[in-house]
């Protein structure tokens, strides 16, 4: 960057922490509210994470996005 880093970045990142900050010290607090954050469209792990529900790892279609490793 040369030093030149901007405004913007630094403050998405204060914002960030310090949301990041009140839900460690509050756990009523649910930044979705406060933001006015609406999820729509989301998939069924991230449905599952905002219910709180276990996410099943034989549900993962994924497997063939981790790249195999050639051995010699």
């Amino acid at each position: 960057f040369k030093g030149d880093v901007g405004v913007v970045p630094r403050q998405f990142l204060r914002e960030f922490v310090g949301q990041l900050d009140l839900v460690d010290e509050d756990e009523d607090y649910n930044p979705a509210e406060h933001y006015g954050f609406d999820a729509r469209e989301l998939t069924a792990e991230e449905q599952a994470r905002l219910e709180g529900t276990p996410v099943s790892a034989a549900d993962d279609d994924d497997d063939d996005l981790i790249p195999a490793e050639d051995a010699w």
